[in-house]
């Protein structure tokens, strides 16, 4: 088995999962996720449930003493003895990374046409996204408004051009956190850059100008107040948990969760 990790019988070549305990963000979780998880117990200030299964997992992810699957090649031979995985979603990287890049080769493949498409993203008011974190029918609702929108002016630009009953396409990502790993619920969106007429012919736009960009955020802030105003209560939540008290602090106050030493500290 030594040997065939290096490189399998008759040219196979060695697929095997990296093993993650040699990382420095598993050493990081070993040696320190216990110590930390009892002290936030001390401070009466404990991680939500989903938030320490997620980190437990993480470790265990990819480990062979944690659970493995036997697989054999008929045709060469090779065995391969592979760890199973956690499939987090919210911090493993090793599943994160797979799933990230199996999402992004399906999209090529076999979602997207070959035409140009241009990412748009929507960010959301502090006070509004501790809501919308606990909310998916409501963050979903607005994603439909922000598409609408969007795409309205694909529709206008590509009638302007002769093409009868235009239509078009989007993919939307609904991302929770910030580059500070602040609460921050936002929206990506890559549309396809234009419209397909009955044809099959794509019109391709032109970029939007800063004042078109601003005519459709408009309209979508007409939209989604009207949503919001309707559904009043989902913006009425309590902070009975002190971690969720405190998320709820950094996610409205605008201020990131990450403080930094002053300079004279960092000596």
């Amino acid at each position: 088995m030594g040997e065939l990790s290096q490189r399998g019988r008759r040219g196979c070549p060695d697929l095997s999962p990296r093993d993650p305990s040699g990382s420095a963000l598993h050493a990081v979780l070993r040696d320190h996720l216990a110590t930390f998880l009892a002290e936030r117990e001390r401070a009466d200030a404990p991680l939500p449930r989903f938030v320490t299964d997620e980190l437990r997992g993480a470790l265990d992810c990819g480990v062979l003493a944690k659970g493995c699957a036997h697989f054999r090649c008929e045709r060469c031979g090779l065995d391969r003895v592979v760890a199973l995985s956690c499939k987090g979603r919210g911090f493993c990287p090793r599943c994160s990374g797979r799933q990230m890049n199996e999402t992004a080769r399906h999209l090529v493949e076999r979602v997207f046409p070959e035409v140009r498409t241009r990412q748009w993203v929507l960010s959301f008011p502090f006070q509004l996204r501790w809501a919308l974190a606990f909310h998916h029918e409501l963050v979903l609702s607005l994603a439909r408004i922000t598409y609408a929108e969007v795409h309205r002016r694909y529709r206008r630009l590509a009638r302007d051009e002769c093409l009868h009953a235009p239509r078009g396409g989007a993919f939307f990502v609904i991302q929770r956190f910030g580059s500070d790993l602040r609460l921050n619920v936002h929206l990506h969106a890559l549309f396809l850059d234009g419209a397909f007429g009955q044809d099959d012919a794509f019109f391709t736009a032109p970029a939007p100008s800063p004042s078109e960009v601003e005519q459709v955020l408009a309209r979508i802030v007409t939209r989604a107040t009207k949503l919001l105003e309707a559904r009043a209560d989902a913006l009425s939540l309590t902070d009975d948990e002190p971690a969720l008290a405190h998320a709820h602090r950094e996610a409205t106050s605008g201020r990131g969760a990450i403080k930094h030493a002053p300079d004279d500290e960092l000596d």
